[in-house]
């Protein structure tokens, strides 16, 4: 994991964001994956809000080589849990559709940033209806805790204690 560099995105690094959300839809598109739909996602988390996430320090990113492979919103709050344990949230995360485990990586090191931060779980969510990605937190050995419903959107609540 050396070659990897875990850290804060830069404000010039927001458009590489929003380009791998497109792209990454795309691909939901091509698979059949409804999670992230154009048009939808992508005016709600839109330039201004990963903008506003990263002066926040809250837009984080795997950087390989000079080149951010996976990110995501690490936050230290969430109201789409009931309660506030030391925990860290995920949210929009995202990774290249071309860098094998570029995901699984980002989530490794998010969860070792959280617990030496002083984090006792890492949590996140996914959509109800998204069955590959419910089998892929639990093969990283998240657990549910609980469902969510947000603005239409239907979530089952996920964590793991670190």
């Amino acid at each position: 994991m050396a070659d990897f560099v875990f850290r804060k995105l830069e404000e010039n690094e927001v458009d590489i964001v929003c380009d791998m959300i497109q792209d990454r839809m795309t691909w939901m598109e091509e698979h059949g994956i409804h999670q992230w739909v154009k048009g939808d996602y992508d005016t709600y988390y839109d330039y201004a809000y990963f903008l506003n996430k990263q002066k926040n320090g809250e837009l984080f990113g795997l950087v390989k080589d000079g080149r951010v492979i996976s990110c995501a919103v690490l936050l230290e709050e969430d109201t789409r849990w009931p309660d506030s344990p030391k925990a860290r949230y995920l949210h929009n995360f995202v990774s290249c559709t071309d860098v094998k485990d570029a995901g699984k990586l980002f989530i490794e090191y998010a969860e070792a940033y959280s617990k030496k931060e002083g984090k006792a779980y890492f949590r996140l969510d996914s959509d109800v209806d998204n069955k590959k990605l419910a089998e892929y937190y639990t093969s990283l050995g998240y657990v549910e805790r609980g469902r969510c419903e947000a603005n239409g959107y239907f979530g089952i609540l996920r964590e793991k204690k670190l």
